[in-house]
């Protein structure tokens, strides 16, 4: 909101005041009130927009005239109302926060602030200003060291406020703090968070003991007494030491080192999680054990001789027989089919890798049948009382007939003559067939 006023008269003197009083703001020019606004905040204007003398809050606007008597207060609004104007100097009293009455000669470069607490503004090296803006008073502060203090009942236990705030506080007591003038020791209105309160970059650097024995470092170490419980809030926790730290609770230790871990009898070290004594067991209570990885697992490898003590379940990877074997109560292989000796067993490939497309049985170690996308080629086939070897056709039982039939209107055919029934016929038109005696 923006008050207007009248329109001013050069080489004139007129004073002007701007009070605020709840939520109305107010402008008098000469005791005479210009108009009014209304204030959101009945409390503070805000930080974005300070007090500037001599013009606009962001150092624009620069008025070209002469300034006197500028009084500056704070809790009271002292004008409400139209009022008689200005007719002696202002006088300070507990109210006023800056009080300049502009009596030095013109140019000057020292000008008193003539409030009760008197601030000496000063130029140096014959530097001239243009405007008068207030200091931020968050920047002064002091330091402060205590050790063995106590701090009891009140508001606020140690209150910093400014980046010139410092505080030492070594064994420090708070004990009921947040509890105003009370001093009924009731632990339900205590504040603990008002123990401690540091605002706009002030540094309180402590240890502290309240009222229920609670022990603090900072903020960020905390030993809940009661509990027994030890809080490390976002912070590092170092600790130099040449044995490591070992914990126990009855019958079970963990020791830490910088190095390794030790709990039970398991060691965690870098990348590696290794038995100190017996198996390791990895006990999920879903029954589901998950390893998220695009790589691969490796399993245990060894010879035939290095076999552990069987247990249902066990997998490893053979390098006698270059074969993943498992153990169901004989150890198995899990690649291709094979018997328990590993003598007979069916392949895809001759060699490991080798893409061949012939599908091989072996038996007693010795290749017996292999199949590939145009034969089967095997030495000798048997089926029910037929035998195939080489190129004979016989039957298996002594003194059985071979018989070959054709179904239905069909013929054997041995080179040009078909065999039906009672009936030999030459294939071949006015062929001759010839009948000889070896």
């Amino acid at each position: 909101d923006r008050i207007t006023g009248s329109t001013l008269v050069a080489d004139t003197w007129y004073h002007i005041a701007v009070s605020r009083s709840g939520t109305s703001t107010r402008m008098f020019v000469n005791g005479v009130l210009q108009g009014s606004a209304w204030t959101v905040s009945p409390v503070d204007y805000g930080v974005a927009k300070p007090v500037v003398i001599g013009a606009r809050w962001d150092g624009i606007n620069e008025f070209a005239g002469y300034i006197d008597e500028v009084r500056i207060s704070k809790d009271i609004a002292r004008y409400t109302a139209a009022f008689g104007g200005l007719v002696a100097a202002f006088t300070s009293d507990a109210d006023t926060k800056l009080l300049l009455h502009f009596d030095g000669t013109n140019l000057s470069t020292t000008i008193v602030d003539d409030t009760l607490e008197t601030q000496d503004l000063r130029f140096s090296n014959g530097a001239t200003a243009k405007f008068v803006t207030l200091a931020n008073t968050t920047d002064f502060g002091a330091e402060l060291r205590s050790i063995g203090s106590a701090c009891v009942y009140g508001n606020y236990g140690a209150y910093g406020d400014g980046s010139g705030v410092l505080m030492y506080l070594v064994s420090q007591n708070f004990a009921y703090i947040g509890n105003g003038k009370n001093f009924d020791n009731d632990e339900l209105t205590v504040i603990q968070a008002n123990e401690v309160v540091e605002l706009n970059n002030a540094k309180i650097r402590y240890s502290s003991v309240d009222h229920q024995g609670d022990f603090r470092v900072g903020d960020l170490f905390y030993v809940d007494q009661q509990t027994g419980t030890v809080n490390f809030t976002s912070a590092t926790f170092n600790i130099e030491t040449t044995s490591g730290i070992t914990i126990t609770t009855g019958g079970d230790t963990t020791t830490i080192t910088g190095d390794r871990i030790d709990t039970g009898n398991l060691r965690f070290s870098g990348n590696t999680i290794e038995s100190l004594s017996g198996d390791i067991n990895l006990d999920s209570s879903s029954g589901i054990v998950k390893i998220t990885s695009t790589g691969a697992l490796q399993l245990p490898t060894g010879d035939t001789a290095s076999r552990p003590s069987p247990q249902l379940g066990m997998i490893r990877y053979n390098t006698d027989t270059n074969l993943y074997e498992g153990y169901d109560g004989n150890w198995i292989a899990l690649n291709g089919v094979y018997d328990l000796d590993l003598n007979t067993y069916i392949t895809a490939e001759l060699t490991p890798g080798a893409n061949d497309d012939t599908i091989r049985f072996y038996t007693d170690g010795q290749l017996r049948v292999d199949i590939n996308s145009t034969r089967l080629n095997t030495p000798r086939i048997e089926v029910d009382d037929i035998a195939i070897d080489g190129n004979v056709i016989e039957t298996v039982t002594t003194n059985t007939d071979l018989v070959l039939s054709a179904n239905g209107t069909g013929a054997v055919v041995i080179d040009d003559l078909a065999f039906k029934d009672s009936t030999i016929t030459n294939r071949t038109t006015d062929g001759v067939m010839y009948f000889q005696q070896q």
